[in-house]
């Protein structure tokens, strides 16, 4: 893994994802064809963790899913540490965390988190190493052993996770991944893939509906807005790098809980 104990973005590392003029339409005409993103610019830094927020059907998790290759844009250009989308999945350049952990039940833990790697060849001795490190760092050491009906949802999660880092890829890509977890909880796994991310450097782009979340994981927040999905407003997280229950209680927090709030709200009336 990339060792960055302590890290907080500057703003000033150099770009490992860069969208420029990405649309995305769907249809097969034209003249009947729906525009679901237009015009996406946006440059990721390495290192940073970016949130997305907007309305239903602005089209987050479409462009996360573009940037997974798992959707093709219809115009436009995305690199990812100057390889196309296409090129960075076959070269396994990024994990990809869902909203649900997808989990096969059939397999412990352990199992679930080495499967990646035994696909890919690795030794059984190796990938459970391997494995048995990535639960380690996110906290499920000791679960390796269970299978997904004895876990938690936020364990599940936290095993998802873990086999998205299977690979040590330098970007993390999550949908949404605590949006079915109880308030008590994600606020748990909120400050648990804070202090995951600051161990290790990734970079994240993180796909969320709650306001509280993006501003308590993100460097920047990236507001949209629909028809079509674009970028309306980018705000800057200036909070202090280390984070933990108490950073929701400052009034910073509160300010930047505001703007977001209201950035919402416009993108919501354009």
């Amino acid at each position: 893994m990339n060792s960055a104990e302590g890290i907080g973005y500057s703003g000033t590392a150099a770009s490992l994802v860069r969208i420029e003029a990405l649309e995305k339409r769907y249809g097969r005409s034209a003249a009947s064809s729906q525009l679901a993103l237009g015009g996406i610019d946006l440059d990721v830094a390495r290192g940073e963790f970016i949130s997305l927020i907007g309305p239903s059907g602005c089209g987050k998790t479409t462009l996360l899913r573009i940037l997974a290759d798992l959707e093709s844009a219809s115009a436009g250009r995305i690199s990812i540490d100057g390889l196309s989308a296409a090129e960075a999945r076959r070269e396994r350049r990024y994990g990809y965390v869902f909203q649900a952990p997808t989990l096969l039940d059939w397999r412990t833990a352990l199992g679930n988190v080495m499967l990646p790697l035994r696909l890919l060849g690795w030794s059984r001795t190796e990938a459970r190493r391997i494995a048995g490190e990535r639960l380690a760092q996110v906290g499920l050491a000791e679960a390796s052993g269970r299978y997904p009906w004895q876990l938690s949802g936020g364990q599940q999660q936290r095993v998802s996770i873990a086999r998205a880092l299977s690979l040590d890829p330098e970007l993390l890509l999550m949908d949404e991944p605590f949006g079915a977890l109880d308030e008590i909880t994600r606020e748990r796994m909120n400050q648990d893939l804070h202090a995951l991310w600051r161990r290790t450097g990734k970079t994240v782009v993180f796909v969320t509906h709650s306001i509280a979340e993006a501003v308590f994981l993100s460097t920047r927040i990236a507001v949209m807005q629909a028809d079509p999905g674009r970028i309306a407003r980018i705000i800057d997280v200036d909070l202090p790098a280390s984070r933990d229950f108490g950073t929701r209680d400052l009034p910073r927090f509160h300010e930047l809980v505001t703007q977001v709030h209201e950035g919402l709200h416009a993108a919501y009336h354009a």
